[in-house]
C-alpha cells in the first residue's frame, strides 16, 4: 500500500511539471474574425448554470465550457474461440523435489469458446471549467466453455484406450466501480 502511494504521488509531481511546461492545448494563432467575433460574443454570455464553479470567469476571458453534467452508457458483447495447443503437464518426480514437465499429447481439445457481456455508466460533472470528475460503474457475465474431445492413454496397458468427452463450463460476474478525473491545461 506504502508502494502504491508512492507512485501516485510520483505521478501526480510527474504531471504537474509536465503541465507547467507544455502547452499543447493553447495557440498563438489567431483564426480570423470569425473566430474573434465567437471569442468576444462569449464575453457577453451570461453562464445559467452552478457547475462548473468559475464559468461566468470562463466565458468572461473568452472561453466556451462544455455542458455541466453529463452520462455515457457503453454496451460491449464478445465472443472468441479459445485455441489451447502445446498442452503440458508438471508431474513430481519421485524425489519430489523437481518437476517433470511431459506433453499432453492424448489430451484433444474441441471447440472452446468464451462469451462476455458488459455495460458500463459513467456520470461526470465539471467542478471548475478545467477539472472533470468522474463515476464508472459497470456490471457483466462471462461464460467459458472448455470441450475435451478425447482422453486416451496409448502409453499406459492398464487403463483402456477408450476416448473420454468431458465439458467444462465456467460462469463468472463482474462488479465494476470506481471514479476518476482529468484536467485541462492550456
Amino acid at each position: 500500500m506504502k508502494l502504491r502511494n508512492l507512485c501516485v504521488t510520483a505521478m501526480i509531481i510527474t504531471f504537474s511539471i509536465i503541465a507547467k511546461t507544455s502547452s499543447a492545448q493553447y495557440t498563438s494563432i489567431e483564426f480570423g474574425d470569425k473566430y474573434s467575433a465567437y471569442t468576444d460574443s462569449l464575453k457577453n454570455v451570461e453562464y445559467d448554470f452552478i457547475f462548473p464553479l468559475l464559468g461566468q470567469k470562463a466565458y468572461e476571458s473568452g472561453f466556451d465550457v462544455p455542458y455541466p453534467a453529463g452520462v455515457m452508457i457503453n454496451y460491449m458483447m464478445m465472443k472468441q474461440h479459445i485455441v489451447i495447443s502445446d498442452f503440458q503437464l508438471g508431474l513430481h518426480t519421485a524425489a519430489g523435489k523437481n518437476w517433470l514437465i511431459e506433453d499432453a499429447d492424448f489430451i484433444k481439445f474441441g471447440d472452446n469458446t468464451n462469451v462476455a457481456y458488459t455495460t458500463t455508466v459513467r456520470p461526470d460533472i465539471w467542478i471548475l471549467p478545467f477539472l472533470n470528475v468522474y463515476g464508472l460503474f459497470g456490471y457483466g457475465r462471462t461464460n467459458t466453455n472448455i470441450n475435451i474431445s478425447h482422453l486416451a492413454f496409448p502409453s499406459y496397458e492398464m487403463i483402456p484406450n477408450l476416448p473420454i468427452n468431458m465439458t467444462a463450463n465456467v460462469k463468472q460476474n463482474i462488479a465494476l466501480k470506481g471514479f476518476g478525473a482529468f484536467i485541462l491545461y492550456g
